[in-house]
């Protein structure tokens, strides 16, 4: 029944977001744009949800075709999505291949969305104090004293219900770049907010991708003198994390850790998250998928196919990889890997060259930082995560990239 009203409610503002969107030069629509990337981001764990989504942005990038560029970065990333599709052909799942096509190609409709709709300085700022705004209540709610509390009333929002902390390690980015453009102090609390739902988790990899985010802000900031406040933040983690009995047995998974006398199920289960449980599963499925063929790979939803049993022959029902990084690897091969690495490393370049010219104008260099900071952190969080299964956080990354791009065009 709550999943029903969830997809009621999203269904609905998907609707109304469609009808002001393709508003001509109305600035409603980036209050709209904001209330739909706080909504439809944390539902898009499922199946249903990918499709609604992907039909949704399709029918509204049709209705703004004409504002539609597309940029060196976005070409190589199509050159990258032609050749996920050319793997399907020796897929031994095609449902799990096609459904992947569609998670790897929703980021980049997402980036379309951002390019085409923020086309102004004005409206970019618009954009982060709503999504800020929306967002900051959805970072105490998700928190994890709130979670565990009203879990049973929450389920119409997926992403509650599985953790998923990734999300808010991308957003990071938006009260900074706030204090960024204000210098107001207020925004630096809200960005310690936004961190509530990681830190109350204890989530190694969004912590990670978070310190990534900030160490970039403060070179932003402060330039080379930012280095001796960033190893001093690094080296209080590490001490926390070794040093505090609490905390090392959630980073490090305590008794988690030893994975003799556990099954292979076991172990590939995401109640079992230690590391050598993950690098259990990562050669497990190295020596299956990835052995023999290395250079093309084993065929978009192949293995995905296989870690869900459903796969003919296979009895093991296996659950994620936790490493989009090697997913991409083993399954599109060096070649797929090497389209997806250029890529973010072009944008990631592009982003880091704006921010260290001062001539460029100020706001076009906070867009840059935003986009920098949140695929950085992405890129991170994918090395021991599934967000190519949630989407939200590599979603809201091209989106800002998207904004990005447009705004350094001008």
């Amino acid at each position: 029944m709550a999943t029903a009203i969830g997809f009621v409610i999203i269904f609905t503002l998907l609707v109304k977001c469609l009808n002001i969107l393709t508003r001509r030069d109305n600035m409603r629509n980036i209050q709209i744009l904001s209330l739909f990337v706080t909504a439809s981001f944390f539902y898009f764990t499922t199946t249903i949800s990918t499709i609604i989504h992907f039909l949704f942005i399709i029918i509204l990038l049709l209705q703004i075709r004409k504002k539609i560029v597309f940029a060196a970065p976005i070409n190589i990333y199509l050159i990258f999505l032609t050749y996920c599709c050319l793997t399907l052909t020796y897929s031994i799942s095609l449902k799990y291949g096609i459904m992947m096509v569609l998670k790897l190609v929703l980021p980049l409709l997402c980036y379309l969305i951002g390019y085409a709709i923020v086309d102004s300085k004005e409206k970019f700022i618009k954009f982060l104090h709503l999504s800020n705004k929306y967002f900051i209540i959805l970072a105490i709610l998700c928190s994890e004293p709130i979670v565990s509390t009203f879990k049973p009333y929450i389920k119409i929002f997926v992403s509650w219900e599985s953790g998923n902390t990734y999300i808010f390690v991308a957003l990071m980015c938006i009260p900074l770049a706030l204090y960024a453009l204000t210098n107001k102090k207020k925004y630096l609390i809200e960005s310690l907010i936004f961190s509530l739902p990681y830190i109350t988790l204890i989530r190694r990899a969004s912590i990670g991708g978070a310190v990534i985010a900030s160490s970039i802000f403060l070179y932003f900031k402060k330039g080379f003198r930012a280095i001796i406040p960033i190893c001093l933040g690094m080296i209080l983690i590490i001490t926390a994390a070794l040093h505090i009995p609490s905390i090392r047995e959630r980073v490090f998974g305590g008794d988690k850790g030893d994975v003799s006398g556990m099954s292979t199920k076991e172990l590939m289960s995401t109640d079992n998250i230690s590391s050598s449980g993950r690098d259990y599963m990562w050669a497990y499925t190295i020596e299956k998928f990835y052995v023999g063929n290395e250079i093309w790979g084993c065929g978009l939803g192949s293995m995905k196919g296989f870690l869900r049993g459903n796969v003919k022959g296979e009895t093991e029902h296996f659950e994620m990889l936790h490493n989009d990084h090697l997913h991409i690897l083993i399954e599109t091969g060096v070649v797929g890997i090497i389209l997806y690495a250029v890529f973010f490393i072009t944008v990631i370049i592009k982003a880091f060259n704006v921010i260290k010219r001062k001539s460029k104008d100020y706001v076009v260099r906070i867009s840059a930082l935003c986009s920098l900071m949140s695929m950085s952190s992405t890129l991170f969080c994918m090395y021991y995560g599934n967000l190519l299964s949630e989407l939200s956080a590599i979603g809201f990354s091209f989106l800002l990239t998207g904004i990005f791009f447009k705004l350094n065009k001008q």
